[in-house]
C-alpha cells in the first residue's frame, strides 16, 4: 500500500497536478486577502460605488470572448500533438477574441453613457472599466494554450502571477486615488501579465491575425459551437451570484447596504475553490470512466462524502463564529453583514455538496444541453425570488434568494447525475 502511495504521488507530482492544485489554492487565498485588504484602503461609500460598478461590468464579461478561450482548449487538446494545426486554430480564437471583446467594450461604454444607473457614480466608473474586456483578454486564451500543450507548471505560474499582479497593483492604485485607482492597477496588471506570459512564459503573439492555409470551415463552426454553448451555460450560472447585488441596487439604493451585502458574499464565496479544486482533480478520471457505471458510482459516493465532511465542517465553524469572523477580517462597520453572511455559509454547503459536483460531472456524460436548461430555468427561478424577498428582506432577501435557487439547482442536478450512473448498472 504503502509503495502504491509513493508511485501515485511521483505520477501526481511528475504530471504538474500539485502545480495546478497549489496555485489554485494560493489564488483563492491571495484574492480572499485581496478582498479583506481592499475595503480597509477605501472608503465604505467608494467601494459600495465600485463593487456596483463592477457588478454591472460583470454581466458584460459573460460574454467576454463569447467563450472562445474555453473553445481553444478543447480543440487543441484534441489537435494532440500536431502543432501546426493548433497553431492555425489558436490564431483564429485569438482573432476571434479580439474582434469580440473590441464590440463588448464598445457596448460597454455606450451602455454606460446611455443608461443611468440608480447609485451616483457608478455610470462614470463603468465607463473607465469599458475597455476591459480588450486588456484582460489574453489571460484565459494563454491559460488555455498552455494546459491544451500540458504545460501545467508554467499554466499555475501565469495564474498566479496574474492573480498578484491584479491584487497589488489594483490595491496600490486605490491607496492613492480610490476607486478609479483600483481601476487603473487593473489595467496595469492585464498588459504586465500579458508581458510575463509572452516573455517569460514563452507563449506565442500570432504576428498575422486570422486562419489561414489548413484551416477549414468545419472547425469555425466546430469552434464557435462549443465557445456559445459554453459561454451561455457559464453565463447564466454566474448571473445566479451577481443579480443580487443589481437588484438590491434598485431597490435598495444605499452604498452602505450594498457594501454590506458584497462584503457577506467575500468569504462564501471565495470558500467555493474547495470542491472545485477536488472536481478539477477527479474530473478527467470520471470522464476516462464515463461508461464505467460500478466504477462512477463507487467513487461518486467516495468524492461526495469527503467533499460534505470538509464543507459541513467549515460551514458549522464559519456561521458559529460569524461575528468575531466579520469584525476581524472586515471591521465592526460591517457587522450588519453577520445575517446575510450566515445565510450565504449554508449557500455555500449547497453548493458544495450538490451543485458543482453534478453540474461538473454531468458533462462527463455528454449531458451539456441539460445543463443549459437547467441553468437558464434557475436564472430565472432566482431573479424572480430576488424581485420577491429583497423589498421585504433587504440584503437578507438577496442572500435567501441565493441559498433557495442553489439549493434547488443542485438537487435537480444531482438527481438526474443519480439517475444516469444508476440506470446503467
Amino acid at each position: 500500500m504503502r509503495k502504491k502511495i509513493l508511485v501515485l504521488q511521483k505520477k501526481l507530482f511528475s504530471s504538474g497536478f500539485y502545480n495546478i492544485f497549489f496555485s489554485s489554492v494560493l489564488n483563492k487565498i491571495v484574492n480572499f486577502a485581496y478582498g479583506i485588504a481592499l475595503v480597509r484602503v477605501i472608503s465604505k461609500s467608494d467601494y459600495g460605488v465600485y463593487s456596483y460598478a463592477n457588478n454591472i461590468y460583470s454581466y458584460f464579461a459573460l460574454l467576454l470572448g463569447l467563450g472562445i478561450s474555453s473553445a481553444l482548449l478543447q480543440i487543441c487538446s484534441e489537435d494532440g500533438d500536431d502543432l501546426k494545426r493548433k497553431t492555425i486554430h489558436f490564431k483564429f480564437c485569438f482573432s476571434f477574441s479580439i474582434y469580440t471583446n473590441f464590440l463588448l467594450s464598445m457596448a460597454i461604454i455606450i451602455f454606460a453613457i446611455g443608461v443611468p444607473l440608480s447609485i451616483s457614480g457608478s455610470n462614470k466608473l463603468l465607463i473607465i472599466m469599458g475597455l476591459f474586456p480588450v486588456f484582460t483578454q489574453f489571460t484565459p486564451l494563454y491559460s488555455n494554450w498552455l494546459r491544451s500543450n500540458f504545460k501545467n507548471e508554467e499554466y499555475a505560474y501565469l495564474n498566479v502571477f496574474n492573480t498578484l499582479a491584479i491584487s497589488v497593483l489594483s490595491i496600490f492604485g486605490a491607496f492613492l486615488y480610490g476607486s478609479i485607482g483600483l481601476i487603473i492597477g487593473r489595467y496595469l496588471a492585464a498588459l504586465i501579465t500579458v508581458w510575463f506570459s509572452i516573455f517569460i512564459l514563452k507563449c506565442p503573439f500570432p504576428h498575422v491575425l486570422g486562419p489561414k492555409g489548413l484551416f477549414r470551415q468545419n472547425d469555425f463552426k466546430y469552434i464557435v459551437s462549443i465557445g456559445m454553448t459554453l459561454c451561455i451555460t457559464e453565463a447564466v450560472i454566474q448571473i445566479i451570484a451577481l443579480i443580487g447585488v443589481s437588484i438590491l441596487g434598485i431597490y435598495v439604493p444605499n452604498n452602505e447596504t450594498i457594501a454590506a451585502y458584497k462584503t457577506a458574499t467575500v468569504l462564501p464565496t471565495a470558500l467555493a475553490f474547495i470542491s472545485n479544486a477536488v472536481l478539477i482533480y477527479v474530473y478527467p478520471y470520471f470522464a476516462k470512466n464515463n461508461k464505467d457505471y460500478k466504477w462512477t458510482r463507487k467513487y461518486y459516493i467516495y468524492t461526495l462524502i469527503g467533499i460534505t465532511i470538509i464543507s459541513f465542517i467549515i460551514t458549522f465553524i464559519c456561521i458559529g463564529l460569524s461575528r468575531p469572523i466579520i469584525i476581524l477580517l472586515f471591521s465592526e462597520q460591517y457587522l450588519d453583514s453577520i445575517k446575510p453572511f450566515s445565510i450565504l455559509m449554508i449557500s455555500f454547503l449547497c453548493n458544495s455538496v450538490l451543485r458543482i459536483p453534478a453540474n461538473n460531472l454531468i458533462i462527463t456524460q455528454r449531458k451539456l444541453k441539460f445543463n443549459f436548461i437547467v441553468s437558464i430555468i434557475g436564472a430565472l427561478i432566482t431573479i424572480v425570488l430576488n424581485v420577491i424577498l429583497i423589498p421585504k428582506f433587504l440584503s437578507d432577501g438577496a442572500a435567501y434568494a441565493q441559498l433557495f435557487s442553489t439549493f434547488g439547482i443542485g438537487i435537480v442536478c444531482t438527481c438526474y447525475y443519480l439517475w444516469i450512473i444508476w440506470r446503467n448498472k
